[in-house]
């Protein structure tokens, strides 16, 4: 799991780089991203300094939920310039819940 739907789990990304890359362990049942903020500073608004992300993008081979339809489960991925979300080599994944723009 990275982040969570309560509040506090989740994690803020806001970094200068082209890609997030969130390298999951392969072999595992399930990998959950939940919760998160890529690209905006901890107010959920302001662009975060020096960010220029294309995609996040996930490299695993485990089944991966991006998202989530209850409460806190959707992230947010702001000011993407490619590809909002780019799963890669992944196994059969579901993005839903999420605010990407």
């Amino acid at each position: 799991m990275i982040g969570g739907a309560a509040p506090g789990e989740g994690n803020l990304f806001g970094i200068n780089s082209q890609n997030i890359d969130l390298r999951l362990p392969a072999g595992q049942p399930l990998s959950t991203i939940q919760g998160n903020t890529f690209g905006l500073e901890a107010d959920g608004e302001t662009k975060a300094a020096n960010t220029s992300i294309d995609s996040v993008v996930f490299d695993t081979q485990s089944p991966v939920i991006f998202g989530g339809s209850n409460p806190g489960e959707g992230n947010a991925v702001a000011f993407a310039n490619g590809t909002a979300v780019n799963p890669y080599n992944t196994g059969p994944i579901t993005i839903r819940g999420n605010t990407i723009g």
